[in-house]
């Protein structure tokens, strides 16, 4: 689990001038939190953070030398500019039910018989915090003959740990067959020169 070290920000600081000095501001809501903690990254650390880290994983922050386990919940980005804006993140409770997504990842497209058409690229899910998932791995490898696959087909579907919100019947890819040429289009191909 990545840990991102943050530090404590004032109420009045306000967002635009953090961002000029080089923070990132952000928020850690929660419900075993008193109230919400405001906080400053560095600039450079959470654009790394996001390159390596996408919403709903889970992350160790490091607030002022106070550990707490949270998810991403939400960031936004600039990509005129090229920086993150905010990062917001959900202290993790135990017992408590958390909203998030995990992303899909397709792997190994090579080995579907055909053209792979990604429809959806992540699942919304709720679950306690120790049944939470980072990402979906979906390996042509293992299921080459697949032609098209549905949120209902996934393990988390039948995972009585994990209550999936996105519909069931909702397509995460669809594999259609390539323009291959038969072999007598190409004898009638050579025929002709």
């Amino acid at each position: 689990m990545t840990t991102l070290s943050a530090e404590k920000r004032e109420t009045g600081e306000k967002p635009k001038r953090l961002r000029r000095e080089g923070f990132i501001p952000g928020v850690v809501c929660g419900r075993d939190l008193k109230e919400t903690v405001l906080i400053k990254i560095p600039e450079k650390d959470a654009a790394q953070f996001i390159r390596d880290n996408k919403k709903g994983m889970q992350v160790t922050l490091d607030v002022a030398g106070e550990k707490m386990k949270a998810i991403v919940k939400e960031y936004s980005y600039n990509a005129l500019k090229k920086q993150v804006e905010n990062l917001d993140f959900q202290a993790l409770a135990k017992g408590e039910k958390i909203s998030t997504s995990a992303e899909i990842i397709l792997k190994n497209e090579q080995f579907a018989k055909g053209s792979v058409n990604q429809e959806l690229s992540e699942v919304h899910y709720r679950a306690e915090a120790e049944h939470l998932i980072d990402s979906i791995v979906i390996d042509f490898e293992k299921i080459p003959d697949i032609r098209t696959m549905k949120v209902s087909d996934l393990d988390i579907y039948k995972d009585k740990n994990i209550t999936v919100t996105t519909s069931g019947e909702s397509t995460i890819f669809s594999v259609t067959s390539g323009s291959a040429i038969s072999d007598e289009d190409e004898e009638d191909d050579n025929a002709e020169e």
